[in-house]
């Protein structure tokens, strides 16, 4: 009996031993990988690293509990080796800037009265005509292959603005009222791996989240810009993309309106509501071009 409980303890050492230094493996791992490489990963590759990080913060007291540990810790060495492995595929492709700028999508038309009556449909198509006319001189004095498409309820346009690709969308709020409100929307394209952001003209959701935390509300050190516009960032973030040259360009559009810039998923979108004007164009190219030329901080993983 005496041998045979030996073997058994020997094989429960054993297994002890592999249990701990599988953990070193997986914290040496664990060490090295980011949170952005994590967020970059393929979703169920991040999903079960994150499930079997969860399952090995366990002892276990039977010969069976430690069998399921050991594969889980075995799993997730793995699982983390294939994150590393991901690593410089991932950096590159999250650095890359796309040459076009995003399809913009566009508000579904509802029925007007004003297109109904036949006089009133003549004085709109006058109204629309001229303003689409102004923006149409506007954009190929930009960009003379400026590709464009109108109706009369909305203007569409791709052109590269400094060596830039945008795209532009104007659509009517309602055909009728008169002067016609014109929402203006530009976005170009960005790294996938940009810090998301929102930035929105100050209201009453800013100094709510402020006074009772519920929300981001970075702050850039800009007294005027940070009291007209709540930046929904990291800190961080917002004072390295929000840089003065892109501060002043939104400030540029406020003259017309407040516009409202969101920064994710590979673009960067101003929106604001005026009719069109070159100055506030110009300046939403400048903004999105400076947003858009900021180096990249994407650390994936940690130095060895």
């Amino acid at each position: 009996m005496s041998g045979r409980s030996g073997i058994y303890r020997d094989a429960a050492d054993a297994m002890r031993s592999r249990i701990d230094e599988l953990r070193r493996e997986v914290a040496e791992r664990s060490a090295r990988v980011t949170g952005d490489l994590l967020a970059a990963v393929p979703s169920p590759l991040c999903e079960r690293v994150r499930a079997l990080s969860a399952s090995v913060d366990t002892r276990a007291d039977t010969p069976e509990a430690e069998r399921r540990l050991r594969e889980s810790l075995e799993a997730l060495r793995d699982a983390l080796d294939e994150a590393i492995r991901l690593a410089p595929d991932l950096e590159a492709a999250y650095s890359e800037l796309p040459d076009e700028a995003p399809e913009l999508p566009m508000r579904e038309r509802r029925w007007s009265l004003a297109l109904a009556l036949p006089w009133t449909k003549r004085e709109l198509a006058q109204e629309v005509g001229a303003l689409w006319g102004r923006l149409k001189r506007i954009l190929l004095k930009e960009d003379p292959a400026a590709e464009l498409a109108w109706t009369i309820h909305a203007f569409r346009a791709r052109f590269r603005a400094s060596g830039h690709p945008f795209s532009l969308v104007a659509e009517i709020r309602k055909l009728d009222r008169s002067p016609l409100e014109v929402d203006m929307t530009v976005a170009t394209g960005v790294a996938r791996g940009a810090p998301r952001m929102t930035v929105a003209p100050e209201g009453w959701t800013g100094p709510f989240s402020r006074a009772f935390q519920t929300g981001r509300d970075a702050v850039v050190g800009d007294d005027g810009f940070d009291s007209l516009f709540h930046i929904d960032a990291d800190e961080r973030d917002a004072r390295r993309v929000l840089t003065g040259d892109v501060r002043a360009a939104l400030l540029a559009i406020g003259h017309y309106d407040l516009p409202q810039l969101t920064v994710g998923d590979g673009q960067a979108v101003l929106r604001w509501c005026f009719e069109p004007e070159a100055r506030a164009i110009g300046a939403a190219t400048r903004a999105l071009a400076g947003v858009r030329r900021v180096p990249l901080r994407m650390q994936l993983l940690m130095d060895d």
